[in-house]
């Protein structure tokens, strides 16, 4: 699974991610404010994007994926187009970004920015 046998413990992993993937929503934020948390001094950091949608609430989605703070972290006032979960805790209710699908009017791909490609340059056949 995943490039890995069935026996390895990342091929388990993906397998039982795999089982309790989240549903995803489509969504469309401008991002008002960005922070960068840490919970304690052995955890990674996440960041917490503070958010407004089209209909004017606000809310916080947080970004687990570290792969996507580098496009974040300076993405303050930008429009994210994205994919987002719901996770419940405690009774609360929390949104989670799971992929960027466009931010400031660049498109992203398999979770990068996508390249702009050239056209090559044609030829006009005569008639």
């Amino acid at each position: 699974m995943n490039g890995h046998e069935e026996s390895c413990p990342d091929a388990i992993k993906a397998a039982q991610d795999a089982k309790t993937s989240k549903p995803t929503t489509k969504a469309v934020f401008l991002i008002l404010d960005i922070q960068l948390k840490k919970k304690s001094k052995n955890q990674e950091p996440y960041l917490i994007l503070e958010v407004v949608a089209p209909d004017n609430t606000q809310g916080k989605l947080y970004v687990w994926h570290k792969s996507m703070h580098e496009y974040l972290v300076s993405a303050k006032d930008k429009n994210l187009l994205c994919q987002i979960s719901q996770q419940e805790k405690d009774g609360k209710t929390y949104h989670q970004l799971e992929h960027i699908l466009e931010l400031a009017g660049v498109p992203y791909v398999d979770g990068k920015p996508a390249q702009a490609a050239e056209m090559p340059a044609t030829q006009e056949e005569p008639f």
